[in-house]
């Protein structure tokens, strides 16, 4: 009885995020912020939310208080002040805003707005600097791009198209 009664007692440890049965000492991790925009990725936002919970130990019943906080803007207001389930909160946010192909297209966007090259034709020594400026910019556009398709099954259905054609 007292091995089932001891096996209880970490089950509702886990299961409430009681972080009772630890004994090192409670670390500050920054959360994330999440504002809904075009070209932010609700996956990894969602992803380091849960982890700064499980660093910083937060109980489960806080949980939804400091989504919230976190949130900016349109997501903040979807979210209601009553509301007590994480899984319930974070589902809502996911349906409007995980959408893979509403960020692919920002992060398209982005890349298309970069531009094309400048003076591609001259080598005067600031021509070429602004050359690097752009190639280096958008090469960490693209690697984003490829990181997401690389992170999520997800991503890579819908990046592929948009991926494999790009040669640097």
């Amino acid at each position: 009885e007292m091995e089932q009664a001891i096996d209880a007692i970490k089950n509702e440890d886990l299961v409430r995020c009681l972080y009772s049965l630890n004994s090192v000492s409670k670390s500050t991790v920054s959360y994330p912020s999440f504002s809904g925009a075009a070209d932010e990725d609700f996956k990894k936002f969602k992803k380091e939310l849960l982890d700064a919970f499980k660093s910083n130990r937060v109980k489960r019943e806080n949980q939804v208080k400091i989504l919230k906080s976190s949130l900016k803007g349109n997501p903040k207001t979807l979210i209601p002040d009553n509301m007590v389930d994480i899984e319930e909160a974070l589902d809502t946010l996911e349906k409007l805003y995980g959408d893979v192909q509403r960020l692919i297209n920002a992060k398209k966007e982005k890349i298309l707005a970069h531009g094309q090259i400048p003076k591609p034709a001259s080598n005067q020594t600031a021509h070429l600097k602004d050359k690097i400026d752009w190639c280096m910019k958008l090469e960490i556009m693209l690697k984003d791009l490829v990181s997401l398709a690389e992170d999520d099954d997800d991503y890579t259905i819908v990046c592929g198209s948009i991926v494999q054609p790009v040669v640097i």
